[in-house]
């Protein structure tokens, strides 16, 4: 950042850039043929494009207040206020600029707001008690309350959320405090959450005393067929979780072998057929057909995270990348085949065999596809990786960014590109970190 940016940020005037960083030309910049002879990584300007993108436009709009960043500072904040897994990712946001800020006035500053949210965000989601995490902050407010009659089951993906992004905002601002909450969150869910017979995580937990009134009659509804699945959300979040907490630790046994047993098992999502990551399996690990059509399909946003989310696990457990390559260039072929047009739309689902029947284009597929096609162009100099992350970032620059305010991004759109109204929420509120994250991604490999 400059210190012209820094020193917006201090006096609290800080808005978002109405210029865009490119221009159209650049954005719609040629791509290379999947087909043609061997490319360098150093051909593709993208790189470079989204890192100015990162500094100059998206970080100053979620560092500042307004309709989309939640703050506790912020009292008509509601929906920004009301769920762990927003607050959180505020937070990464905030480390993210930390990392990146190179003036000591504004860093101290930054840190100074990531601690004092940290604290709120403690006071409001942490289960003092169990050692977890409420989801929302009315399930904490009724807890505290003794109103929770029964307990409602604490949700798997989101302790997995916030092992994952804690340990994150401790490797980009040095947080001791956030790493502690972190490894504490692993050392209250395993036990709980862990299917000790098929390997893998639950997707509900319940975290009340082992004599509780009822908790066997609970743990049996959240133990059938379609409560028992292994959703591919869950278990993919609880690996990358994993891999964060062993890179801050590789001497933790128990870390390591979870992350051994969820490596082994993750590639089962892969259709061998199709190269498609299936929203979900039966308990045993094998394909399975589930009341919840959505249960039987594949999201291809998911499929890119999973490229990804397996490199770093690989990278953390000091396994060499041809181990697993095999299985990622599946699931791109799948992805590129299936689920991306021909200009470098990112679709949202479609079936386990056949192209994308649900077309619309969330701003999250579309950036977390790039990064996972950068790093397998970067791993494998495959030129149909980097004519797929050429396209698909054009594509997001050209339709995602709005001209008028480049850092906001555009949460949803019709496949050619037309923004489709959406309201403030959870979705809208999270634009940045899936935006901050993809692009610290690239800038990285």
């Amino acid at each position: 950042m400059t210190r012209f940016l820094a020193a917006a940020l201090i006096a609290g005037h800080l808005c978002s850039s109405a210029v865009a960083v490119f221009s159209a030309s650049a954005v719609l910049a040629p791509v290379v043929s999947a087909g043609g002879a061997a490319a360098s990584v150093s051909t593709s300007l993208w790189p470079q494009r989204w890192s100015a993108h990162l500094d100059r436009d998206v970080l100053p709009f979620w560092l500042a207040e307004n309709e989309r960043t939640p703050s506790p500072d912020n009292p008509d904040a509601e929906m920004r206020s009301r769920f762990l897994s927003l607050q959180l990712r505020s937070l990464y946001v905030l480390a993210a600029a930390i990392s990146r800020e190179t003036d000591p006035d504004a860093r101290r500053h930054l840190r100074s707001l990531l601690a004092r949210r940290q604290t709120s965000v403690v006071a409001r989601f942490r289960d003092a008690r169990a050692g977890d995490w409420f989801s929302t902050e009315s399930a904490a407010a009724d807890a505290r309350d003794g109103d929770t009659t029964p307990p409602v089951p604490k949700t798997t993906a989101d302790q997995a959320w916030a092992m994952l992004l804690l340990a994150d905002i401790h490797t980009l601002a040095g947080v001791p405090d956030a790493l502690r909450l972190a490894r504490e969150t692993f050392a209250r869910v395993d036990p709980l959450a862990h299917d000790d017979l098929y390997g893998g995580y639950f997707v509900e937990y319940d975290s009340s005393p082992p004599d509780a009134p009822g908790r066997a009659s609970r743990t049996g509804r959240i133990r059938d067929h379609e409560s028992s699945r292994k959703h591919a959300s869950t278990q993919l979040h609880m690996l990358l979780a994993l891999a964060r907490l062993l890179r801050s630790d590789p001497q933790d046994s128990l870390v390591r072998t979870r992350l051994e047993e969820l490596f082994a098992l993750v590639p089962r999502f892969v259709s061998p057929d199709t190269g498609h990551v299936r929203w979900a399996l039966g308990r045993d690990w094998q394909p399975a057909a589930f009341a919840r059509p959505v249960n039987n399909r594949t999201l291809y946003g998911q499929n890119a995270e999973a490229i990804s989310y397996l490199l770093d696990a690989a990278d953390a457990l000091g396994r060499p990348p041809a181990d697993i390559l095999p299985v990622l260039e599946s699931i791109a072929g799948g992805l590129i085949r299936d689920g991306i047009s021909d200009d470098g739309a990112v679709y949202y689902t479609g079936p386990m065999t056949g192209p994308a029947d649900d077309r619309r284009v969330w701003w999250w597929p579309q950036i977390e596809t790039a990064a996972a096609l950068w790093r397998l162009h970067r791993l494998t100099g495959r030129d149909a990786w980097l004519a797929g992350f050429e396209q698909v970032s054009a594509w997001a620059f050209a339709r995602l960014v709005p001209p008028e305010n480049p850092g906001r991004w555009h949460t949803l759109c019709t496949a050619d590109g037309q923004p489709l109204p959406h309201t403030a929420a959870a979705h809208e509120i999270q634009t940045g970190f899936h935006v901050v994250r993809s692009l610290l991604v690239i800038g990285k490999n």
